[in-house]
């Protein structure tokens, strides 16, 4: 079992939270489990922190792309 960290932008539904932790499990090959903690900073999306690589589905990182790209 692999124990990782999900912030949110807002509230999970079991439902969410479960089907998360399955696509996790399914990509990395080990059973994923969550401990979720809130981050409205992330504007919406998520951030899943598992033995130390980042995943950033946020909005804030899409945002923060997008402002690079049209910086150049």
């Amino acid at each position: 079992m692999i124990h990782g960290v999900l912030k949110t932008a807002a509230p999970l539904t079991e439902q969410q939270l479960h089907a998360l932790e399955r696509g996790f499990t399914d990509r990395l090959g080990s059973f994923v489990s969550f401990r979720v903690e809130s981050d409205e900073a992330l504007i919406g999306g998520f951030v899943a922190i598992i033995e130390g690589l980042v995943y950033d589905a946020s909005v804030k990182a899409q945002l923060d792309m997008l402002g690079r790209a049209i910086r150049g």
